[in-house]
């Protein structure tokens, strides 16, 4: 169970790890509602989620954006090769329904 935990060694901290994500992205995925930018790493894969007050006004909406991102990411991470991903999110992700 300890490994489907999601610890402060899980998330991308300060700004200068944000940075390094922003500045040297090697991989790109991109949708309509959802951009992710990913550079490899040594250790353990960390995540970093980063949704504006622009895209989504009511915070109970970003909130469960994001407490949906961790989820996900918390039960894969053992699948996901070394990793630092942030998660950006557009406009319009508060409008899609939630999958089961």
């Amino acid at each position: 169970m300890a490994e489907y935990r999601f610890t402060r060694a899980c998330r991308l901290a300060t700004s200068s790890d944000y940075r390094e994500v922003f500045d040297k992205a090697e991989y790109k995925v991109s949708c309509r509602h959802i951009l992710m930018l990913a550079i490899k790493q040594r250790h353990q894969s960390r995540i970093g989620i980063v949704v504006s007050k622009k895209n989504i006004p009511k915070a109970t909406k970003r909130n469960r954006v994001k407490r949906l991102i961790r989820e996900s990411f918390r039960g894969t991470k053992s699948q996901i090769p070394n990793l630092d991903v942030i998660v950006l999110i557009r406009r319009g992700i508060d409008d899609l329904p939630n999958v089961k």
